[in-house]
């Protein structure tokens, strides 16, 4: 007897009539063989992750920052209720897959926004996605462009680039200093008295993303300017803040003017990590005295504010100032953002002292190959906005182990 055998089927992907698309996060290979499917793997979105885009209503470049957490506490971004009925995502309709947080965040967000007036000023969260407007500057003038869009032509090809700084904005308790003299101070030797105390920040402050055309973070982080008072200039700002990423703009060839829809947006990142935050005390030093210092005395007034009281004998102004300053630095109450454990963070050590032996002797391609990768650990040849993953955390404070 012969064996019926069965009729061979085609594979799916030689199958007449039918036609493999590829969707979304998929890639359709097609060989002489057949055609495959592979899933991509999308970029994953960190914590702070940023984009940009024209608003053309508005005629405006925005940014969206997903959103991170500070201490556990999301940030939010000052804008208007105006601005945010103009939102596409906060217009976006819930749906089922939404949860019931998110259905009432949603609700509550958009009571708020029909109870106030359209121009009233207003706190939104980052998870309800609010359009955070890009101030700028060109660089190229007054600031050099970055080697990555250098390397890229853009200077060949008479484009211009700008670029726009987003920061985390965290209110802090301040130090403030008062200094007393007698009148006769200038003319001998007397005993100055600087008085440290707290100042607490503004009532309308919180945590906030803002955005600014160059986030400079010794001005922004260090000691209040005021109106020229040298006294006055030894008072910390009421908030720390740190670099969350810049966003760049790249023109067409020769556009003139603002930048536009036609502008392609860049961003570099900064920040990957969800943070802890924290600042130390105004607390007595140990032994009860400060460097520079006779005698100091420490109390606790209402409230838990702290404040010091320093005595000091200087010999003329400049030491006066100088002791000044450095006693404000002694006690500042400047804090501190860092990444909790978690994937993807790392503890950087002090690298073991280099061997400078030669060991390679004639093996040119050896002593080649260990040269570019000891160039490529230092990031001398990486060429990109943001560093591969895993993506370094901020170091925890060594003064938190104290």
């Amino acid at each position: 007897m012969i064996p019926i055998l069965p009729k061979p089927v085609a594979p799916v992907a030689t199958r007449p009539g039918l036609q493999l698309r590829a969707g979304d996060g998929a890639r359709l290979v097609r060989n002489p063989t057949g055609q495959a499917v592979s899933m991509q793997g999308a970029d994953w979105h960190h914590p702070w992750f940023t984009k940009a885009y024209f608003w053309p209503s508005q005629n405006e470049w925005v940014a969206v920052v997903r959103p991170g957490f500070v201490n556990g506490r999301c940030p939010s971004v000052l804008t208007t209720a105006d601005r945010m009925k103009a939102t596409p995502t906060f217009l976006a309709p819930i749906t089922a897959w939404d949860g019931a947080a998110d259905i009432a965040q949603a609700a509550r967000l958009a009571e708020e926004t029909e109870k106030v007036d359209g121009k009233t000023k207003l706190y939104v969260p980052l998870y309800r996605n609010p359009l955070l407007s890009l101030p700028y500057r060109e660089l190229g003038l007054d600031a050099p462009i970055p080697l990555y869009f250098v390397r890229r032509g853009v200077v060949e090809m008479n484009r211009r680039v700008c670029s726009s700084d987003i920061v985390l904005h965290q209110p802090r308790t301040a130090l403030t200093s008062q200094i007393d003299f007698p009148v006769d101070y200038i003319l001998g030797t007397s005993i100055v008295t600087q008085t440290l105390s707290e100042r607490t920040p503004a009532p309308n402050d919180s945590l906030k993303i803002i955005s600014t055309a160059q986030f400079d973070p010794v001005q922004n982080n260090n000691y209040d300017p005021g109106t020229g008072d040298w006294m006055r200039s030894y008072e910390e700002q009421t908030w720390d803040e740190t670099l969350i990423a810049t966003v760049y703009l790249v023109s067409p060839p020769g556009a003139k003017g603002n930048p536009d829809g036609s502008w392609m947006p860049f961003v570099a990142h900064k920040l990957f990590w969800n943070l802890n935050w924290s600042q130390p005390r105004l607390q007595p030093p140990p032994n009860m005295s400060v460097p520079g210092a006779l005698t100091a005395s420490f109390s606790v007034l209402a409230g838990g504010v702290g404040q010091l009281l320093i005595g000091s004998i200087m010999g003329s102004i400049n030491d006066m100032m100088n002791a000044a300053a450095n006693i404000v630095s002694a006690n500042s109450l400047a804090g501190n953002f860092w990444t909790p454990t978690g994937g993807g963070a790392d503890a950087v050590f002090p690298d073991p002292p280099e061997d400078t032996t030669d060991t390679f002797g004639f093996d040119k391609t050896a002593r080649s190959k260990a040269k570019r990768a000891k160039a490529i650990k230092a990031g001398a040849l990486i060429d990109r906005l943001d560093p591969d993953f895993p993506h370094n955390a901020i170091a925890s404070p060594i003064s938190l182990l104290n």
